[in-house]
C-alpha cells in the first residue's frame, strides 16, 4: 500500500541521528480465515522505561490473551518506533502495540487489523506536557530559547509532534533567531531522566507517563507531575496507542481476541487477578477518531507527502 509520510520521518530520524538497530524474529504463516493459526504468537511494543519492569507489567496481559485463545503470547520490546512497524511489516510480529503516529500511517494497510485501544485511566487521549526541574530558572515557554529541549523522537505524538507544533505557534522553533536545541533522546524514560540528570533543560513527555512507570525510573522513586515544573500542558486530545495484528491471523482469531478485551475490565477487577499488575484499565474494541484527525494532522504538517510501497 501506499504509505504517506513514513519516508519523511525515515529522513528526519536519520537527520538527527536516530539509531535504526535491526531486530529479528520468527515470521508467522501467511493464512486465510480457515488456517491454523501458529501456536506462538510474539506481541511487540515501544519500550518507554526500563525493560524488566515494563515486561512484568505487559506479561500477565500476554498470558490473559494467550490462554484466551489457546496459545503462548510473547512479548519483545523494541527501543524505536521505527524498529517495531519494521518488524510488523515484515511479518516477525502477529501482534502490535502501536503508538498513535505510527498507527495513523497504517490505517489504510489491509494486512493490519485494529484490534482495539487499551485505556489507562480508562481515558482513550492524553495530553503532551513540557516540563523543566523545579530548581530551574525557566518560568515560562519563552525561557526555553537557547536552551536544551529533550524530545523523544520523530515518530512521537506527545514527546515530539504536538510540543514542536505547539512551540513553532509560541515563536519558537529549532533553527531562526528565537530557537531551542532539540535533543533526541530515544524513549519518554530517555528523555525524562536526561532531566532529572541535568543534560537538558526541560523534555516532553505525555500526562500519564508516571503512572506507567509506577512511579519510577531507575533509582528515582515516587515520580509524579508534581516532582517538576509543568511549564505547559497541551490542550489536543492525543488518542491512545493501538493493538493491531496481522489480518492473516484470521477474523476468528481477531474476534475471540476482542472478546477476551472486552472482558479485560471484569477478569481484572477480580480479587487476587494478576491483571491488576496490568497499566490499562480496560479495552475500546472500536478506533476513536482521533487517529483519522491524527492524520490529516501530519498529511498537512508535512506537505502530504507521497512515499513507495512497502515491500
Amino acid at each position: 500500500m501506499k504509505r504517506k509520510l513514513l519516508c519523511v520521518f525515515i529522513l528526519a530520524a536519520c537527520f538527527f541521528g536516530l539509531v535504526i538497530p535491526a531486530n529479528a524474529g520468527p515470521a508467522s504463516d501467511s493464512a486465510n480465515d480457515t488456517a491454523t493459526p501458529p501456536r506462538l504468537l510474539t506481541m511487540g511494543m515501544v519500550l518507554y522505561t526500563d525493560a524488566s519492569s515494563q515486561q512484568a507489567t505487559i506479561e500477565p496481559l500476554a498470558e490473559y490473551l494467550g490462554k484466551s485463545l489457546g496459545m503462548d503470547i510473547q512479548i519483545r520490546l523494541f527501543h524505536d518506533y521505527y524498529d517495531i512497524l519494521n518488524d510488523i511489516d515484515h511479518e516477525s510480529l502477529e501482534l502490535a502495540l502501536l503508538s498513535p503516529t505510527i498507527y495513523s500511517l497504517i490505517l489504510d494497510d489491509p494486512a493490519l487489523t485494529f484490534v482495539a485501544v487499551p485505556l489507562e485511566r480508562d481515558q482513550e487521549f492524553y495530553h503532551s506536557v513540557i516540563l523543566t526541574n523545579k530548581d530551574s530558572s525557566i518560568s515560562g515557554i519563552s525561557d526555553l530559547t537557547g536552551r536544551k529541549l529533550g524530545f523523544v523522537n520523530t515518530y512521537s505524538a506527545s514527546g515530539y509532534l504536538v510540543p514542536a507544533e505547539f512551540l513553532t505557534t509560541e515563536g519558537l522553533s529549532a533553527s531562526g533567531s528565537s530557537r531551542y536545541d532539540p535533543v533526541f533522546l530515544g524513549s519518554h524514560g530517555k528523555a525524562v531522566r536526561a532531566l532529572l540528570e541535568k543534560k537538558v533543560d526541560a523534555v516532553c513527555t505525555y500526562d500519564t507517563f508516571f503512572d506507567f512507570t509506577n512511579h519510577q525510573l531507575g533509582e528515582y522513586k515516587n515520580l509524579t507531575l508534581d516532582s517538576f515544573k509543568l511549564l505547559k500542558q497541551l490542550p489536543e486530545k492525543i488518542p491512545a496507542d493501538a493493538l493491531v495484528c496481522r489480518t492473516a491471523l484470521g477474523k476468528d482469531i481477531i474476534a475471540r481476541l476482542q472478546q477476551a478485551l472486552r472482558d479485560y475490565r471484569k477478569e481484572r477487577e477480580a480479587p487476587g487477578s494478576p491483571l491488576q499488575k496490568v497499566i490499562y484499565t480496560g479495552f475500546q474494541t472500536q478506533p476513536c477518531e482521533g487517529y483519522q484527525s491524527l492524520r490529516k494532522r501530519l498529511d498537512s504538517l508535512m506537505g502530504n507527502s507521497p512515499v513507495k510501497e512497502r515491500k
